[in-house]
């Protein structure tokens, strides 16, 4: 899985793949750039392991994410729909941030998925809807947002 490293040094995003729940876990956190959000999602949309399961949980509860505006979206938008094959019936949860700007550009990529995403402010709800065990994945998230902040 993939890591991008921002300007200022730190690692706003983190993923990685759980064989044994058979799903991949990401991680923002912090300022989230847009280039940031591009590069980290062309990579998983090109990363093979994006084919070994068709299960994602996306925590952007701690992240900060600036407001797109209409050519990041129609990029973004063309991302999405370059590599659709990719997404083809996965389910992704997404744990809503605090603040309308996360809100916005969750919801926009919950809509470029086409319905096979959903928003969820709590990771049990999301957990539920995914098939897959809240304490396991409870962990893997705090390992990830700790392996951001000892960058």
């Amino acid at each position: 899985m993939s890591r991008n490293v921002g300007d200022n040094g730190i690692v706003p995003i983190a993923s990685r793949y759980d064989p044994g729940m058979g799903v991949i876990i990401e991680v923002y956190d912090g300022d989230v750039a847009f280039d940031e959000w591009h590069d980290h999602i062309a990579a998983m949309l090109d990363d093979p392991v994006l084919g070994e399961t068709t299960r994602s949980l996306v925590d952007m509860s701690s992240a900060r994410l600036e407001p797109l505006t209409d050519e990041q979206n129609e990029e973004m938008h063309s991302l999405f729909e370059a590599r659709s094959m990719s997404l083809t019936g996965r389910k992704m949860a997404i744990i809503a941030g605090q603040s309308g700007t996360e809100r916005d550009v969750e919801q926009r990529a919950v809509e470029r998925l086409k319905g096979r995403a959903i928003v969820f402010s709590s990771v049990a709800t999301a957990c539920i809807w995914l098939g897959v065990e809240e304490k396991a994945v409870t962990t893997a998230v705090d390992n990830l947002r700790a392996s951001l902040h000892q960058q």
